[in-house]
């Protein structure tokens, strides 16, 4: 049974743009039974969103223990390991917890007496309550009319001799019901956050990092934390904080030589920030309760030390000093907007991510509150993959550019340039700095990927505008209210922002500001000559639809960059792209892929004679160039225009002026790095104007060399595809049998395998949320595939008119390819 994923109801308070992400419900699977293939989705699942539910779930505690171990099938023992029992009667964990005798993994915790409970006679549990672990404590008369406060933020572990736990489930047997009440911060804040009784609550590690400034993003990657040996019986003499983030410094600690007995060797340093196995991300993952020191490593060579806290590194024992700069970084991320407190339900089975968030308790419960069974089994794993890899300073972030895949045929020689990830950044917040990082980065390598990317169409097409200041409008400008322009065929706009179009398939519904939304995916079939046959089509034949730039390619200028993000992406087989020209060349795709390939490496696989007319050569585009189109038919390998005559003359289009004709360069001058792009829109090329060898070129071979005005259709068109056409060969001979050139295509597919992380031999796999930034003046592509109308696709596109046009070559360019 297929999995779903439904988003659980955050509370009015929310900050919705920082927790959408957060928690999901799951529907489908029972967590008592679950097979390999569900246990796959639900541990991406995990991983991505932090925390999992399910309501309704049956479950034993060798179930549950069963399906938290498979998150780490080396673990044995409980968590908190010995340290719960025994000599450490002291410990602020001991009241809390009850062992299920026949599976000890599993913990029965709640309030009130409980009879005859699997194999418990007779347990007497009490709920966790600020009143017996903060120095202060609300007021019997306000705690009579329903103030409360948060009981203790904290990861689950031992934080001694054993490993934080990947996971904890929770499974709610017995739920009361009551008012709700409201959770005090009693910080001299005035925060305060209405909860359910019994409620415990959720913060996510990711958006705790997330909203620090860079000079504690820098710190905190830098930084280790060395816990406490018995964390949690040294901490029992002192008081927590109001917040119940951390301990007041009031020197009450049990000193180190009263502890039950300890070692050095077992005691824990463990990073600040731990990095997620499956998306990457940084979490802030903090016990502040037993932080006994603080390790914080210098700088980086090279980074910015203005600003910068600790720039030399620190070794900080003062234990007032770690709790106020611990508590400096954790607060803001408990601020009432970003807690997610469980409305708990009987049979409610909770799984989250231990070493992604921090959760609590609240509420003083006066009667019997929710019994539950808790399952955190210690980790026995290298805690190598908790240390972050990105790398901050004080001003901003040093972002990390990791190389995409390339397909097995590439020539990595002319592609080892293209497409990088990017981390270190989000592309929803982004500094001056990191923006000027970006841009550098962008023009060099042409695509720049963000993984699990959370950004509003605002936030968008700020980023998108950043490239080019000036501009303001969507690229296609008002061109695209014509009614038969094909250059909009299944574009929305987003009413909020105008220049971000909602593309797609499906029916979307309610989506920002858009009451419904029918979205078609373009296929070649409503497009080409001749279609893939439908016996074919069956066994998974498809084609490229139209290789383009992102341009009106009338009055207004070509954009600088265009902005992709992906939020809802279908499952769905590969499919074999066929050229169907000829040649017998053909690519396994992923269903639904976006394709791109680089305008430098057209240019630079061109035998000298195509160089020679291409840096001399300027297209002149038709007016209103995809109403002039529409009744055409494209080739079968979507690069260009068959030549039947079934353009729409000039006097049949909408008004035109002669002015507004785009006359734009063959090859565009790269702003960064000099390199030249071969930038050809070939559906709307309508004339190429050839200027003359310049004097002293040679004339042997070459093309044209006393310049031409070409206007027959059919010869651009013809002239044009033969330029193109290898840049696209997925492994082609060119220009001649002994000059064999290998692949020069790079595939950044838009993957129908929700969650699915990495790479096959061929591709590079992306998932829901991700950002895709290329440079549009740089680069073709075009979307593949054909989807069913149930098959639902949602994507965010923007780009803007530009305000300047592009840059042709140099006479030096031109001399030099001439």
């Amino acid at each position: 049974m297929a999995i779903e994923l439904l988003p659980l109801p955050l509370p009015a308070s929310a900050d919705k743009s920082k927790l959408a992400e957060f928690g999901r419900e799951v529907k489908g699977v029972n967590p008592a039974e679950v097979s390999p293939e569900e246990f796959k989705e639900i541990e991406q699942a995990l991983y991505k969103y932090g925390a999992l539910l399910f309501r309704n779930a049956k479950v034993s505690p060798a179930q549950q223990y069963a399906l938290t171990k498979a998150f780490d099938p080396q673990s044995e023992s409980y968590g908190h390991g010995n340290n719960k029992t025994g000599s450490t009667k002291k410990s602020i964990l001991h009241p809390d917890l009850k062992t299920i005798p026949s599976v000890p993994q599993v913990q029965l915790i709640g309030n009130g007496t409980v009879y005859n409970h699997e194999g418990l006679a007779e347990a007497k549990l009490k709920h966790p309550s600020h009143t017996t672990f903060h120095k202060t404590r609300v007021s019997p008369e306000d705690e009579e009319k329903g103030v409360t406060r948060f009981y203790r933020w904290h990861i689950d572990a031992a934080l001694y001799d054993l490993n934080p736990p990947k996971v904890t489930t929770l499974y709610g047997l017995t739920v009361p019901q009551g008012a709700k009440q409201v959770c005090r911060y009693d910080d001299g804040t005035g925060d305060e956050l209405e909860v359910p009784l019994g409620t415990t609550a959720f913060v996510s590690g990711k958006v705790m990092f997330d909203i620090l400034p860079p000079e504690l993003k820098s710190l905190a990657v830098r930084a280790k934390v060395k816990y406490a040996p018995h964390p949690y019986v040294w901490m029992a003499p002192a008081r927590a904080m109001p917040t119940g983030l951390g301990i007041e410094s009031e020197g009450l600690e049990m000193s180190l030589e009263e502890l039950p007995p300890w070692e050095e060797e077992k005691l824990k340093v463990l990073p600040v920030v731990w990095k997620n196995p499956v998306t990457g991300d940084l979490h802030f993952q903090v016990h502040p309760c037993g932080a006994m020191e603080l390790l914080v490593d210098p700088l980086p060579e090279g980074a910015k030390r203005e600003g910068a806290l600790y720039p030399d590194g620190a070794h900080i024992t003062d234990l007032k000093e770690v709790r106020e700069l611990l508590y400096k970084m954790q607060r803001p991320g408990i601020a009432p907007s970003l807690v997610y407190p469980h409305d708990w339900q009987e049979n409610d089975f909770v799984l989250f991510h231990n070493r992604g968030c921090v959760k609590t308790q609240s509420t003083l419960i006066s009667y019997i509150s929710p019994v539950l069974h808790g399952a955190i089994s210690g980790s026995y794993c290298d805690l190598d993959d908790l240390l972050p890899t990105s790398t901050f300073h004080a001003t901003t972030m040093t972002i990390e550019l990791i190389p995409l895949p390339l397909p097995a045929s590439a020539d990595a020689t002319k592609l080892a340039e293209f497409g990088r990830e990017v981390k270190g950044v989000s592309p929803a917040e982004v500094s001056p700095e990191e923006f000027k990082e970006i841009e550098q980065a962008l023009y060099k390598h042409g695509v720049l990927l963000f993984r699990n990317a959370k950004l509003s169409p605002a936030q968008q097409c700020a980023l998108t505008k950043a490239f080019d200041p000036q501009s303001e409008n969507y690229g296609h400008g008002n061109d695209k209210a014509a009614s038969r322009n094909i250059s909009i065929f299944g574009l929305k706009t987003i009413p909020s922002v105008p220049q971000v179009q909602l593309i797609g398939n499906g029916t979307v519904y309610n989506h920002e500001g858009i009451a419904e939304a029918k979205l078609k995916h373009p296929s070649h079939k409503t497009f080409h000559k001749t279609r893939v046959p439908p016996e074919d089509e069956a066994r998974g034949m498809t084609r490229f639809f139209r290789w383009h730039i992102d341009a009106a390619l009338y009055d207004v200028n070509t954009p600088k960059v265009t902005t992709l993000y992906g939020l809802k992406v279908p499952r769905g087989p590969k499919q074999v792209c066929r050229y169907d020209d000829g040649t017998g060349d053909e690519l396994e795709v992923p269903l639904g892929t976006t394709a791109f390939v680089s305008g430098k490496v057209m240019f630079d696989i061109l035998p000298p004679e195509f160089k020679s007319l291409a840096v001399r050569s300027r297209v002149k585009y038709a007016p209103h160039p995809y109403v002039w189109v529409s009744r055409a038919r494209a080739m079968p390998t979507g690069l260009g225009i068959e030549s039947e005559g079934l353009e729409m003359p000039l006097e049949e289009l909408p008004p035109w002026e002669e002015e507004k004709i785009k006359v734009l360069p063959v090859v565009w001058k790269n702003p960064v790095t000099g390199d030249l792009h071969f930038q050809v829109h070939p559906c709307g090329a309508m004339e190429l104007l050839v200027d003359p060898l310049p004097d002293g070129a040679k004339r042997e071979g070459a093309l044209y060399p006393d310049g031409a005005h070409m206007t027959d259709l059919e010869e651009v068109r013809e002239l044009l595809y033969k330029m193109q056409r290898p840049g696209i060969s997925p492994s082609v001979s060119l220009f001649g049998a002994s000059d064999t050139r290998k692949e020069a295509d790079y595939m950044r597919c838009y993957s129908s395998f929700i969650h699915m992380i990495g790479t096959s031999k061929d591709f590079v796999y992306l998932q829901e949320n991700d950002f895709v930034l290329f440079h549009n003046r740089g680069l073709m592509h075009t979307v593949v595939g054909a989807f069913k109308q149930d098959q639902v696709r949602v994507f965010h596109q923007c780009n803007l008119a530009a305000s300047d046009v592009p840059t042709g070559p140099t006479l030096e360019d031109v001399r030099a390819y001439a």
